[in-house]
């Protein structure tokens, strides 16, 4: 007979955290990894709200925003 499958582990695992916590309980490491996942995500959001501001009388083209962007 062969060994448990590791995905039915997995599964034994998730159920018991959703059971305890309501949730899948990460380390730390899983949250930091996480958390610069969705940061590198989010990253043009928030260099436009960072960076970019509207003033009467000027604009600027996507071009101009991207080029900035890269820098």
């Amino acid at each position: 007979m062969r060994g448990r499958s590791p995905a039915l582990e997995g599964l034994k695992k998730l159920r018991a955290d959703l059971k305890t916590f309501g949730d899948i309980k990460l380390t730390e490491a899983q949250r930091k990894r996480v958390k610069s996942f969705l940061d590198e995500s989010d990253r043009l959001r928030l260099f436009l709200k960072q960076s970019v501001q509207t003033k009467d009388g000027w604009n600027l083209t996507t071009t101009e925003i991207v080029e900035r962007y890269a820098v």
